[in-house]
């Protein structure tokens, strides 16, 4: 389920920002489907991490996750949206690129965020 509460049957496959090919292996079923349809994708690519480490996230946003990391939650936005909300998302689960991540974890940026105030 996604920010907006519709369903979603979609997975992010995730092997981190260091991930070595072999270690990445380790987890079959998620290796093979990348194997299979996101390497043929990215072999061949002008863009050198594509290329080269197909299994990763060509922008893994280390310092995105490393100040996540510090949190046990953070703000998170949907980019699109009919209307502007806002939720506390777990900082295990990583926004992806059709959300905005706030790393602040305070009820008052929250209660900021959802004020009329903002609004204007």
């Amino acid at each position: 389920m996604d920010i907006t509460r519709r369903p979603s049957d979609t997975w992010i496959i995730d092997f981190g920002v260091s991930m070595l090919e072999q270690d990445a292996a380790m987890f079959e079923q998620p290796f093979q489907y990348a194997t299979e349809n996101i390497k043929p994708l990215r072999v061949g690519k002008r863009e050198e991490r594509a290329n080269e480490k197909w299994w990763l996230h060509q922008r893994p946003r280390p310092e995105m996750r490393a100040a996540l990391a510090t949190f046990k939650r953070y703000i998170l936005t949907p980019r699109v949206s009919k209307y502007r909300l806002f939720i506390f998302a777990h900082h295990a689960i990583l926004p992806d690129s059709a959300t905005v991540a706030i790393v602040r974890s305070d009820d008052t940026t929250f209660g900021i965020l959802h004020s009329r105030f903002h609004e204007v």
